[in-house]
């Protein structure tokens, strides 16, 4: 373990570009939910004209910014959220 701790601390000294994937927990920790827990965007039924992938979609901003910033502000703004260790 510590052989391969080491070997991934060199390449990353070594590089000159890093890119991290983190998956859809990462924010969770931040006291922000996943789309796709209990009580999110994915698993209620909210009364919305559009599924919440229409509403993020390019084409929606486009068509009408209002309305996409209104659904933003309203379910994925999270004022009160922080940077945790894996930020």
């Amino acid at each position: 373990m510590r052989g391969a701790l080491e070997q991934t601390a060199k390449i990353l000294r070594e590089s000159e570009y890093i890119v991290f994937l983190g998956g859809a927990g990462v924010p969770t920790a931040s006291g922000i939910p996943d789309f796709r827990s209990a009580a999110r965007l994915y698993s209620r039924n909210m009364g919305f004209l559009y599924p919440p992938e229409v509403f993020l979609s390019r084409e929606f901003f486009e068509s009408r910014p209002a309305q996409f910033y209104d659904f933003l502000r309203e379910y994925l703004v999270y004022p009160d959220a922080k940077p945790n260790p894996v930020h």
